[in-house]
């Protein structure tokens, strides 16, 4: 049995906002949708991951401007494949990380390990986390003390199963220099190493 506690800050985090429509009675409206965040906005997911597969949705920030808000879920499937019932969905309490497109650049990214780094296009962004906490629900879920530690423990049947360690409130972090790019239908989430940007996620509509 495995002891899985790691969530992508890269984890980027569990239920979307959507911005306001209309107009209310004192005539305001809601926030202009930015051009710069309206390629990113909808619901994205990862490659089939063992018995996983991670789920982000963006959306845009009720606040307006360059900014969206974007969220994570990870959902864990009864059979390897990806294939049967999701049993188990690990996700956050909080809206999402907030993230602002602060420009465009030009520059270097590594698509994989070892591999050259190829001229590209993509948005720099500055990304903050606010304090959360990490849950895990499901009809295989239970919660429990191991080793003086609160974990969850997803049953996938037989002998089968993963930990995930309760942390609690997870602090906020500091805001972080991340870029995103689309190319070829893919959403890529990217991280500085360097002179050059190396490639964290990568997700399809």
């Amino acid at each position: 049995m495995r002891v899985s506690s790691k969530f992508f800050l890269s984890s980027l985090l569990a239920s979307c906002l959507a911005a306001c429509g209309g107009s209310d009675s004192s005539g305001g409206s809601s926030p202009v949708l930015s051009a710069k965040v309206t390629p990113y906005l909808g619901e994205w997911s990862a490659a089939c991951g063992g018995r996983t597969v991670e789920r982000i949705s963006v959306t845009q920030d009720p606040a307006g401007g360059d900014r969206a808000l974007m969220s994570t879920r990870t959902d864990y499937y009864a059979n390897p494949g990806c294939t049967g019932a999701i049993i188990a969905t690990k996700s956050v309490n909080v809206p999402g990380m907030q993230v602002e497109i602060t420009g465009s650049t030009n520059g270097g990214v590594v698509f994989s390990e070892g591999a050259a780094a190829v001229p590209s296009t993509y948005d720099a962004v500055s990304a903050t986390m606010p304090a959360h906490r990490i849950t895990v629900t499901g009809t295989a879920v239970t919660y429990a003390l191991v080793h003086n530690q609160w974990m969850w423990h997803i049953d996938f049947g037989g002998d089968s199963g993963t930990l995930i360690v309760d942390q609690y409130i997870i602090p906020a972090q500091q805001p972080e220099s991340r870029a995103f790019m689309i190319n070829g239908g893919k959403l890529y989430i990217m991280s500085p190493a360097g002179s050059v940007h190396t490639v964290d996620r990568v997700y399809a509509r």
